[in-house]
């Protein structure tokens, strides 16, 4: 599959949204859209907040029929855990909601993380993948 090119936002209070593809299986291929909205239209999305973790592949989304990289097996991992086995589900995740590559839009949407988060219905945290230790102090 070929590598997923960004859209450039259009406007400077603007955020992509991912649109998490439903599935039951936690192993199955991550499948998603993205939605360009507008914070003042108070968009229905959750915000993922993550430990980024060590810099590893984490594996790829499949996007339009192209392959978006995601840039951590942590987030892979919230992104597993988060997919509802049912329905869609919209959740903004700064490491592939915004267009690293692109320097401008970068600096732009942090600039508006603080709204982003507040606007959010929630804020999902994702620690990371538990080992016994934490089953046990959970």
């Amino acid at each position: 599959m070929p590598p997923y090119q960004y859209t450039p936002l259009k406007g400077r209070n603007v955020i992509r949204v991912l649109k998490m593809e439903p599935s039951p299986d936690k192993d199955a291929r991550l499948r998603a859209s993205f939605q360009p909205v507008p914070l003042a239209e108070s968009p229905d999305f959750e915000a993922l907040s993550y430990v980024w973790g060590e810099a590893s592949f984490g594996g790829t989304v499949e996007i339009d029929g192209a392959d978006l990289v995601v840039p951590s097996a942590n987030l892979d991992a919230a992104l597993r855990q988060f997919r509802y086995p049912d329905r869609p589900r919209l959740i903004w995740a700064d490491a592939i909601c915004i267009n690293q590559s692109d320097i401008p839009e970068r600096n732009s949407q942090v600039l508006i993380m603080a709204e982003i988060y507040r606007r959010a219905r929630t804020t999902l945290g994702w620690l990371g993948r538990g080992g016994e230790a934490e089953e046990k102090a959970l």
